[in-house]
Formats: structure tokens, C-alpha cells, sequence
């Protein structure tokens, strides 16, 4: 299968190309410079040169692939997420598999409101201004189903990645750790709980989605849902910091706005619609093992 590729130069998107090459696919991946042509073609994929707020440098590449999968995701300088972006090139990226005949694979997220099972929510009716920030994945998400209805759409909506050497939240809190000695954690929010996936596992799901042709919502998460207080201490423990429980004001000193939304947030998610496809993941549990092989492979990386 020839399958076109966004994001394949980030953290995700990296190990999903991998994991497509590896399955005997042939991987076309969008970069914008010189270096990330070098870094996709280093891995056995073809580099498409285009600029991702441009759909119209690579929408035609796109269309000729047996697959398109969406990884790409943009920040702006204040760290906020460019969700307008995110937006208009997906939508793009569907009606180009439509005019394509081929299939589209959207990556969203399982950090979002009101979702519990592998179903389409959509955002709220009557949401206003302040919290269109908050629920946009989830009416993007409902846009996707129900223009493709009749396409083949799958949509992944990631736990919180660990594993590999770059990017995400765990190693954000590996870096605070180490650089400060402590790591913070809400103590409010200490109870709450994380979904977590290994990024190996995550990049497997997307090759079982694409093979067995499946279509609709499949949440990436190992299902052994972790609290903020265990993760945390499992990151401080490994990387020999003190952890410290702290009011929100007092770890906004030290923790990203990013990271304390997160804290915020209790998602226990299931993920049977994924199991079904036979994919299973295989790494050791965060906190009860993971954590200190990430903890290395960070040293490793930065030596």
C-alpha cells in the first residue's frame, strides 16, 4: 500500500512511518526543509516537499495514495495549540481521500471532554466563544464521521505517549525533574487519572487499522489507567527528585499550562474497538516498570 504521511518528522508521526515501512508499505511523508527530506528519506520513505498550511503543495500527492494519515499537529509561539490549522487541513485531507478514492486515518485525542467509549461525542450544542478552544477536537471529530460517512475514516485518539527520545507530556516531566531536582504535582488533582500508551504501541495500532481496513474511533491507551500522584513518582523516583505536592499556583511556577490542564483531567479510557483489530500492546506497564527504561533512554539521548 503507498500511503501518504503528515508529521512523520515528529514524535508520533515518526514511529508511525516506521511502523508502516516495516509492514512492507511505501510511505510518502510531507516536510518542509532540507533536514526533515534527510530524516524521512534516513528511514526508507519518499520525501514530498510542501508547506502544511499550503494544501495545495501536496494535496495532489495525497490523492494518489491508498491511504492518508494525518499526524501533523502545529503550536503556536505561546505554546497554545493552532487548532484553526488543524482544522482546515483535515478537512482538506478528507475531501482529497474522497476525490482519491482512498481512505483517510485522523489523529485526534483521548484527552478530551465527555468521552468515555470508542464513540463520536461532538461538540456541545450551544458552546460559546470561551470554550471553543476546549471542545473544537470534538466537533472536528464529528465532522470527520459524518462528511465521511461514506468513506473509510478511522479516528486515533491517543492516551498520553511514553517511549522514544523526544516530545509529550512524560518527558516534559522527565526534563523538570532532572533539570530542578523536584517534580511538582497538583495535589488537588493528585487522584486523578491518566491513559498512557507506549509509543511503539500506538504506531502498531495505526499499521492494525490500516490492514484490516477498519473505520470509526479507536482509542490508543494500554487501559491501566495511572494516577497524577503515581506517574509523578514514578518520573521523581527514576530520575532521583523529591516529589512535591503543591497547590495549582504554586506548580504553575514550575510546570507548563499545558501540563497543568492535563493534572486537571481524569481519563480512564477502554479501548475494545482496538483490541478487536488483534493488536495488543506490549510494553510494560508506566509506572510499574516503563518509567525507568524511559528514564535510560532519555539519559542515553541527551549524553
Amino acid at each position: 500500500m503507498n500511503i501518504f504521511i503528515t508529521g512523520a518528522t515528529g514524535y508520533l508521526g515518526s514511529a508511525v512511518a516506521v511502523a508502516l515501512l516495516q509492514h512492507g508499505h511505501r510511505v510518502d511523508a510531507l516536510v518542509r526543509s532540507d533536514d526533515g527530506a534527510r530524516r524521512v528519506e534516513g528511514i526508507g520513505a519518499t520525501a514530498v516537499r510542501g508547506d502544511l498550511g499550503n494544501p495545495t503543495s501536496y494535496l495532489a500527492r495525497a490523492q494518489a495514495a491508498d491511504a492518508i494519515v494525518h499526524c501533523a499537529f502545529e503550536y503556536l509561539g505561546d505554546g497554545s495549540e493552532h487548532w484553526q490549522l488543524d482544522v482546515m487541513v483535515s478537512l482538506a485531507l478528507l475531501r482529497a481521500a474522497r476525490h482519491g478514492g482512498t481512505r483517510f486515518v485522523y489523529t485526534s485525542n483521548a484527552y478530551l471532554p465527555s468521552i468515555d467509549d470508542e464513540r463520536c461525542v461532538g461538540e456541545p450544542e450551544g458552546a460559546d466563544a470561551s470554550s471553543a478552544q476546549r471542545h473544537w477536537r470534538l466537533g472536528l471529530e464529528r465532522n470527520l464521521i459524518d462528511e465521511g460517512r461514506d468513506m473509510r475514516v478511522s479516528i486515533v485518539r491517543p492516551g498520553m505517549i511514553h517511549g522514544g527520545q523526544c516530545g509529550g507530556t512524560i518527558v516534559d516531566l522527565f526534563d523538570t525533574a532532572r533539570r530542578r531536582g523536584m517534580l511538582p504535582y497538583i495535589a488537588e488533582h493528585a487522584t486523578n487519572r491518566w491513559s498512557l500508551i507506549h509509543l511503539d504501541d500506538i504506531a502498531a495500532l495505526y499499521a492494525a487499522i490500516l490492514a484490516r481496513d477498519a473505520s470509526g474511533i479507536f482509542h490508543a491507551v494500554d487501559e491501566h489507567a495511572r494516577s497524577v500522584e503515581s506517574v509523578a513518582g514514578a518520573i521523581a523516583s527514576t530520575c532521583g527528585a523529591k516529589l512535591v505536592a503543591m497547590s495549582s499556583r504554586e506548580a504553575a511556577r514550575h510546570l507548563s499550562a499545558h501540563t497543568l490542564e492535563i493534572m486537571r483531567r481524569d481519563v480512564a479510557l477502554v479501548a475494545p474497538r482496538s483490541r478487536a483489530l488483534d493488536w495488543h500492546p506490549r510494553a510494560a506497564d508506566f509506572v510499574a516498570g516503563t518509567s525507568a527504561a524511559c528514564a535510560r533512554m532519555l539519559r542515553g539521548a541527551r549524553s
